[in-house]
Order: C-alpha cells, then sequence, then structure tokens
C-alpha cells in the first residue's frame, strides 16, 4: 500500500461510508475484495499525485532559489557600475570646478613682456 496524507484517507474512508450505506451487505460481501483493490488502486494514484505534487513544488522552490541568485548577481554587478559612473561624475565635477577657477584667474602665464 502507498503511502498517502491524512487528508486523502479521510476521504477516501468518507467515500466507502458512502458506499457501504448506499450498497446492501451482500453486494458489500460480495464485493469486498474489489474494494479494497479499488482502495489500494486510489491510494497509489493518490500517492503518485501527491509525490509530483511535492516534485513540482520542489522544483519551483529552486527555480525561485536559482532566479535569486541570478538577480542578486546582477544587482552586484549593477551596484559596482553605479559606484563607477558616480566616481566618473566626480572627476569630471572636480576637473570642470578648477577649470572654473582658471577662468576666474588673471592668466599668468606671460608675466613679464619681452623685447627683443
Amino acid at each position: 500500500m502507498s503511502e498517502i496524507s491524512e487528508e486523502a484517507t479521510n476521504l477516501i474512508d468518507n467515500f466507502e461510508y458512502a458506499v457501504e450505506d448506499a450498497v446492501s451487505d451482500y453486494t458489500m460481501a460480495c464485493g469486498a475484495s474489489q474494494k479494497h483493490q479499488a482502495r489500494r488502486n486510489l491510494e497509489d494514484y493518490i500517492a503518485e499525485l501527491e509525490l509530483r505534487l511535492d516534485v513540482y513544488n520542489g522544483n519551483m522552490y529552486d527555480v525561485v532559489v536559482d532566479e535569486n541568485a541570478k538577480l542578486e548577481a546582477q544587482v552586484v554587478i549593477a551596484n559596482k557600475r553605479i559606484a563607477e559612473l558616480e566616481a566618473e561624475n566626480e572627476r569630471f565635477t572636480v576637473h570642470s570646478d578648477i577649470e572654473r577657477q582658471d577662468d576666474k584667474s588673471p592668466n599668468h602665464t606671460q608675466i613679464d613682456t619681452v623685447v627683443y
């Protein structure tokens, strides 16, 4: 017999009780082995479905973990690029500030006038 969940077992039990109420003792006595075989078949089928569901849920968990890892790697790359761009922006800002200071100061490249 296959292992199935308690909920599935309860469903089968409730089905059996309904069948027992609806069918005469004679029919139940003649069909007892068929009833037990049908129950085993149902249990096997339900166990297979529950196993598939467990595998599916396990696979989905693995997919989510893999996708999360990929996204985290992309975040690291993006943060690195942001840091590079911020550093480049800082260099341009400093360079621009220096040029503005040079534009405001007098031109001291030619201090003396040389006459030949």
